[in-house]
Parts: C-alpha cells; structure tokens; sequence
C-alpha cells in the first residue's frame, strides 16, 4: 500500500505516514510521542483542526466493563484507547454495585469469620437445641455457608413438642438447597425439582405432617399466594405448627456471582447454569414476607451475612474473590 501511494498519487499526497510494520509497537512510549507529534504537524501544515474537547463530547459511553474489571482481576493498569491516544482523562471509577472482595476483608480474621458463622446459625436456628455442641466441623463442599460451632451430625430437636415448617424463600442458586442439607438435615425436604408442580409439592406436605415430620419447603417462594398455600395447609393440619420463614435477601449480583462461580468450579457437571432471566424475575417480582401471613418467625438474611469459607484449593478461593460477570 505504501509503494502504490507513493508511486500512483505523489501530486496529490503531501506525505504518508507507513504505520504498517509499527502497528505493535503502539505502546512503545517513544514511538508514541514521534507518531502523535508527526501527525499535529501534518494536521497543522494541512489546516486541520482538531478539537480534543469536540472529540470528548462526542464520545460514546461505553457501558461495558469487562475489560476493566479483567485489568482488576490481574492487577494491571488500565487505559481507554481515548486516555491512551488522546490524553483525554476518562476518570473511570471502580466503584461497582458489587465487589467479590468485600466478603474477603475479614476472611483472614478467624474470630470475625466465627462470630459471623455462629450469627448465621443463631438466626436460622433460633430457639432450636443441638445434642452435640461439642464438634467444630462441617463439610462446606459448596463454599456458600459455613458454621463454626455446630456440625451436620446434630440432630435438631425443637425445645418443645411443637411441630416444625420452615418456608425457605429466595432467588435460584442462593444457597436454599445447601441450608436444607446442612442445616436441617433431619427434616423432610419438598422441592419442585422432586415433585415437579406446587400441587405435589402441597400434597406432599400434608402427607409428611400428618405422619408428625418436621419439614421444610425448598423452592422460590417469591409470591405470597405460594407461601399461604403451605401455611394455610399447615395449619388446617395442626393448628399449633410453628412456622418459620427463611428470606434469602441477598444482592441481585452477589447471586449472580454464586452462580457463576458453582459453574466454572463444578467438576461433577451435575450444576445447570441458571438463567440470569430467572434471577432477574426473582427481584422484579418478589413480594416481602411479613407476619401477617401468619408465621411465627421471620429470618432475613442479607450479604453481610453471608460468609464465603471451606474452599477446595487456593485457585478456588483466589478466583472468588475476582470479578467474575
């Protein structure tokens, strides 16, 4: 291209600047500061002007930020091609709705990570005894929710004779399925993965507390005409049932985050990809529970007490803590 220019349009071609050979060696500062000045000298020699502030508002917004939070994840600088080339200041901030390291400013503090576990279990299982307080470990295989003090091999008694519903409530991939398993192991568990339709999943219900089971409901439960179905069962059977609902109130992108990560570290290739459709549904249409709806407890969990522990390797915990959507 630089020989046909040369040799076909010398009237009408002042000079041509070849960049061909150069093209990579952009960030050499050198090379940078030459080709940038050669071209203000060629713009001035042919009267073009060129207004960095005109340019600057014309500017499209660029709402993308992957390439950003990439720089972040491995620590490098980071440059838009405007600050690059035109030393036009963008002034980007990094101050994101969501920041995987705000979980690890105190994960290496063991007594906050305690106290926080210990606060998690408080609240879910308040007023509930344990027969072994006495065991300190827990396999944590999901790296969502840890505890401290108390073990998966407690056996859950309630401090009276009442029978027990829990009503878990939150968005896919939130950590419901991981709290049935660990934390009330010895309840009967419903879900519509099981069942399949809410009228199973009712009838099922009824089943299990006429035979005097503890049980808990695993699914969404984001509309308050769900939730009454179970509660309304519940109670057309024992009047006296206590009732507990547990909301997963976490941020839209922590469980974005969650999900992500469960698929990228899923080795069994047992974990599906939630639609982030579904997730976004969850928060457009979620109605707050609220005791009129004729529960004895409400626990509402939010991001801070959430505590991400118990990771399989260093890869693992180090890519949790990146960015990662």
């Amino acid at each position: 291209m630089y020989l046909f220019a040369t040799k076909n349009y010398k009237e009408y071609i002042d000079e041509v600047i070849y960049v061909g050979d150069n093209a990579n060696r952009i960030y050499d500062e050198k090379f940078k500061k030459e080709f940038i000045n050669h071209l203000k000298y060629i713009y001035s020699k042919n009267n073009v002007n060129i207004n960095i502030d005109e340019i600057y508002k014309r500017l499209k917004k660029d709402y993308t930020d992957t390439d950003l939070k990439f720089a972040l994840n491995i620590n490098a600088k980071f440059y838009t091609p405007e600050d690059l080339f035109l030393n036009i200041k963008n002034h980007i901030s990094t101050d994101f709705l969501f920041n995987p390291n705000y979980f690890n400013k105190e994960l290496d503090d063991q007594q906050n990570i305690n106290k926080k576990n210990n606060y998690f279990y408080e609240m879910c299982m308040k007023d509930y005894h344990c027969e072994n307080e006495e065991n300190n470990n827990i396999n944590t295989n999901n790296n969502i929710i840890s505890k401290n003090k108390y073990t998966i091999d407690d056996k859950y008694i309630p401090p009276n004779d009442k029978q027990k519903l829990v009503i878990l409530m939150g968005p896919p991939g939130c950590g419901k399925t991981f709290l049935c398993t660990n934390y009330f192991s010895t309840y009967i568990r419903i879900n519509m993965e099981e069942y399949k339709t809410i009228s199973k999943c009712i009838q099922a219900l009824k089943e299990k507390l006429i035979q005097h089971k503890n049980v808990i409901i695993d699914n969404v439960n984001s509309l308050i005409k769900n939730r009454l179905l179970y509660i309304n069962e519940a109670k057309k059977i024992n009047q006296n049932i206590e009732i507990r609902l547990i909301y997963f109130k976490y941020s839209k992108e922590l469980i974005i985050h969650l999900n992500t990560f469960k698929l990228i570290t899923d080795k069994t290739n047992k974990f599906n990809d939630v639609p982030t459709i579904a997730i976004h549904s969850f928060y457009k249409y979620v109605q707050e529970p609220s005791k009129d709806e004729n529960v004895d407890h409400i626990i509402v969990l939010k991001d801070e007490n959430f505590v991400p522990t118990k990771f399989q390797s260093e890869e693992q915990k180090k890519l949790f803590f990146m960015y990662l959507n």
